[in-house]
């Protein structure tokens, strides 16, 4: 798995805590989420896919989230969803 590209080298020590996250949220998922990378070639870029719990206001609900853990000082975001009304 390369570490992605950018102006910079990844730290070993940045890698090796994104391959551990990712490998406990992949065997161990919370619930309602799921966690991958957004292509194999680059560790810091993930999607994440949040599910609306069910019996509350989100229920049915997919929620789309892709993250660059490139930043330096914060982790960037692009945000997709897909919500299901009960009046549709």
């Amino acid at each position: 798995m390369a570490s992605g590209s950018g102006s910079s080298a990844p730290s070993s020590s940045a890698i090796r805590a994104l391959s551990l996250e990712l490998k406990a949220l992949q065997e161990d998922p919370l619930e309602g989420i799921r966690t991958k990378l957004a292509s194999e070639e680059n560790l810091f870029e993930w999607e994440v896919a949040l599910f609306g719990p069910p019996d509350t206001l989100y229920q049915g609900g997919y929620f789309k989230v892709r993250g660059d853990y490139r930043r330096r000082k914060s982790w960037a975001l692009s945000v997709s969803a897909t919500v299901v009304s009960p009046t549709a």
